[in-house]
């Protein structure tokens, strides 16, 4: 059995390093962003850079649908892990835990269950604000790669844009579920909303890259 010559190596080995290093950027900026800054926006820049060679460099020797798989399960876990993590003005007691007053007082101040009322809000400030840019451009694109990459990483083409959108519904709602159960964030009906319709947007941009295609 031949074995493969060095330089196959180090290139594998660099692909390798490149994805980590940026999932290793997607983290710190999923996890610690406050606002939404120039360095935030090249922070996002350089993620994009280093997916795109270490894909690059690895797509020769492992099948394009597990790398787009494998990018699919750890940016749901990141999504996920980001919802709680990190948010502990509220994080010292489950809502089955807490007493009534802190409950009351949560869901009195934080969560929102009326629909469009916090979209409403920050469509009335100025579209280049950072509020704006951060709560709604952020929620909507935040999930729009997910019916993309399951798309990408599925040979059954048929129902994956369906099943794509369905996903980032059940992603946005077990994340304000969350919220709410460990009292964190601001569980938020308008997120679910928002993040349900980047998803859609993203099945909408993947059709019409095929439309594209067959012209």
């Amino acid at each position: 059995m031949n074995k493969r010559p060095n330089a196959v190596r180090v290139r594998e080995l660099i692909g390798i390093f490149l994805l980590c290093l940026s999932g290793v950027f997607l983290s710190l900026y999923m996890l610690k962003i406050r606002d939404f800054e120039i360095k935030d926006a090249l922070l996002l820049f350089a993620f994009c850079i280093l997916s795109f060679f270490g894909s690059h460099l690895l797509f020769a020797y492992i099948k394009r649908e597990h790398v787009c798989f494998l990018y699919l399960i750890l940016f749901c876990e990141l999504f996920l892990r980001s919802t709680v993590y990190g948010r502990f003005d509220f994080f010292e007691y489950t809502i089955l835990e807490a007493k009534s007053e802190r409950v009351s007082f949560f869901v009195d101040t934080k969560v929102n269950l009326i629909p469009l009322s916090t979209i409403g809000r920050f469509f009335s400030l100025s579209l280049l604000s950072r509020e704006f840019i951060v709560n709604v451009l952020g929620n909507t694109l935040i999930l729009t790669p997910i019916p993309i990459a399951l798309y990408a990483s599925t040979r059954e083409k048929k129902h994956a844009l369906a099943y794509g959108v369905l996903l980032t519904l059940i992603l946005s709602l077990t994340a304000e579920l969350l919220q709410l159960f460990f009292m964190c964030g601001s569980p938020d009906v308008d997120d679910l909303i928002l993040n349900t319709l980047g998803g859609v947007l993203g099945a909408v941009a993947v059709k019409a890259v095929l439309v594209l295609k067959q012209n």
